[in-house]
């Protein structure tokens, strides 16, 4: 199978932070984002990635090259911002006569609430002949702040949109992973597009079926700096709640951040470097501190996130921040 990773955006709703790193490249829990859209993909068979890049590519190609991955990984680099149709338009030499491919945002968090349902997802897809099948969830904001994925009582997609389709029966949030067949680039448009607003709609619209496939999984927004502060702290809360989803989790961390440890105390929870020597009565409530870390002797932090390398040398508290910029001296 292979998998076209979309990793070009600006991510502006998280900036200051991504003026300085692209989004794919931000440590969550001490684990570049876009490795955790790869590790949810362990289930099944990869035979290439392609990443197509805008913001800061040598920044993002740099992250990825740093790892050791057991498949190749392209980069489609794009002049000018093309969207999630256009980039795969851009890219479409690496997908020609190879059948159906996966579709994914390279910044989601998802965790599945049971092994094999990639797997399975698949499954249906190829039974199934759509030209695409989404995965999707329930989500109450369906509507109001995420655009649903509204189909009839067969589960098959009638359109997209914040804005209830008349004839739909219910409208589900996807969560950025879709399984295409290659027939979708019948319908990619020219220059910049959309894959769902534009091509899978006109190729509904032509007659072809597109599923949708429910996801059972925890899926956390981190768009923007407020909704990154509060995944991180849910995620923590897992780790320390040794559940099914705290052993999904450390499995991300132990396979791409290996040195990173989990560290669980009273009403503190850290997860930080190994190396790094700190001292933890100083450390209140939960903190991520990543690899490389420069913290001043003494400096009290509560519920911070502190990127790989940041160096915090001239401040003796900080509470509820994100560092992860390690371009400053704070």
């Amino acid at each position: 199978m292979n998998v076209m990773m979309l990793t070009a955006g600006e991510g502006t709703r998280l900036r200051p932070h991504t003026t300085f790193m692209p989004k794919p490249a931000i440590s969550f829990l001490n684990v570049p984002l876009y490795a955790y859209s790869l590790f949810f993909l362990n289930e099944l068979s990869i035979k290439k990635v392609v990443m197509n890049t805008f913001h800061l590519p040598s920044k993002l190609k740099s992250t990825v090259k740093s790892f050791k991955h057991t498949y190749p990984i392209y980069f489609s680099d794009e002049d000018t911002l093309l969207g999630s149709g256009g980039g795969i338009g851009h890219a479409k030499a690496y997908f020609q006569a190879e059948g159906d491919f996966i579709l994914m945002n390279g910044d989601e968090v998802i965790i599945p609430k049971s092994n094999d349902q990639i797997r399975h997802a698949v499954q249906h897809h190829k039974a199934s002949g759509a030209i695409a099948t989404l995965l999707v969830i329930e989500h109450p904001e369906v509507g109001t702040k995420f655009g649903g994925a509204w189909v009839d009582a067969s589960n098959r997609v009638l359109g997209f949109g914040k804005e209830k389709i008349a004839s739909s029966v219910k409208g589900f949030h996807y969560i950025g992973v879709t399984i295409f067949s290659e027939k979708i680039f019948n319908y990619i448009r020219p220059g910049e597009s959309n894959i769902l607003y534009d091509a899978l709609t006109d190729a509904i619209k032509d007659g072809h079926k597109a599923d949708v496939f429910p996801f059972p999984c925890t899926w956390f927004e981190t768009g923007n700096e407020v909704d990154f502060k509060i995944a991180t702290h849910r995620c923590m809360d897992m780790l320390a709640s040794k559940t099914a989803e705290s052993k999904y989790l450390m499995s991300v961390i132990r396979w791409r951040s290996p040195n990173t440890e989990f560290v669980q105390m009273k009403n503190r929870v850290i997860l930080a470097d190994k190396k790094l020597d700190f001292d933890f009565e100083v450390l209140m409530g939960y903190n991520v501190l990543g690899e490389g870390v420069k913290l001043k002797k003494g400096c009290r932090l509560k519920n911070c996130i502190i990127g790989p390398r940041v160096q915090i040398q001239n401040v003796d508290q900080l509470e509820n921040t994100m560092i992860i910029n390690d371009q400053d001296v704070f």
